[in-house]
Order: structure tokens, then C-alpha cells, then sequence
């Protein structure tokens, strides 16, 4: 007996999407870009920064805020529970790098609890927090 050699056998039914082994396909990038376009709408709003160097109220349109702290502490104010949806999330960092002086003090406006707590103070230079609001209250990650 002699060598035998694999022959390759194609199924007689085949799969969506299936190529032969070897052969170059057309694929269908049409679903691939519907999701990336979905994903790009998610993350442009995502990218939204804000830089402040004295008091105020966030917005449901902030996602990373910067906090300057070179020459004063500085307080932000979380928005009403009524004007952001569960999931909303802030990143906030001492981009003065003076918290340790200056701290950022992170309070809510509706008596919401941050992590069981009134407020939260970044005071340690560069310091940073994430944020997010769950339906009923807000949470550091």
C-alpha cells in the first residue's frame, strides 16, 4: 500500500459566510460599519471634556472633567438624579496637580449619596474618580 494523501471534501451544505480553504472572499462589511458607526456615535458623546477652575454643576453632557487647581479648591456639583439616566458616568481629575492643597470636593445636588457618603474630596495632587449613577444613586469604579 502507498501513501495516501488527505483530499479535501466540501459539505454539501454550507454554512453563511462559509469559503472554501484557500480561496479569497468578498465580505460583507456592511453590518461590520453599521456598528462602528453606532459605536462612533457612543463615543463621540463620550469624549466630551470640560475644564473648570472654580465651582460648578455638572451637566448630562460632561464625561471627563478636568479640574484646575493651582490656585483654588474647586467644588462640582453632580446634576439631579431627574437630568441623567441610569448608567451616566463622570471621570473627574486634578489636572492642576495641587489637590493636595486645593482639594476637589464632589457633591450631589439632590441628596444623593456618593458611595454612602454626602460628598467626596480628591486630595491627592493628580488624583482622579469615576462616577457612575445607577437609578438611584451614584457610585465610585
Amino acid at each position: 500500500m502507498g501513501r495516501r494523501r488527505f483530499k479535501y471534501f466540501e459539505p454539501s451544505v454550507l454554512p453563511p459566510g462559509y469559503t472554501k480553504p484557500g480561496s479569497i472572499s468578498a465580505f460583507d462589511f456592511t453590518a461590520r460599519e453599521k456598528k462602528k458607526e453606532d459605536l462612533d456615535d457612543t463615543v463621540a458623546k463620550a469624549k466630551k471634556r470640560r475644564l473648570e477652575t472654580s465651582n460648578f454643576t455638572a451637566s448630562d453632557n460632561d464625561h471627563f472633567i478636568g479640574v484646575n487647581t493651582t490656585s483654588a479648591a474647586v467644588t462640582i456639583t453632580l446634576p439631579k438624579a431627574s437630568a441623567v439616566h441610569d448608567g451616566q458616568f463622570f471621570i473627574v481629575k486634578d489636572e492642576g496637580g495641587n489637590a493636595g492643597t486645593n482639594a476637589v470636593t464632589i457633591t450631589t445636588s439632590d441628596n444623593k449619596l456618593i458611595d454612602g457618603n454626602s460628598s467626596i474630596k480628591l486630595e491627592s495632587d493628580y488624583a482622579a474618580i469615576n462616577l457612575y449613577y445607577n437609578g438611584s444613586g451614584w457610585f465610585v469604579y
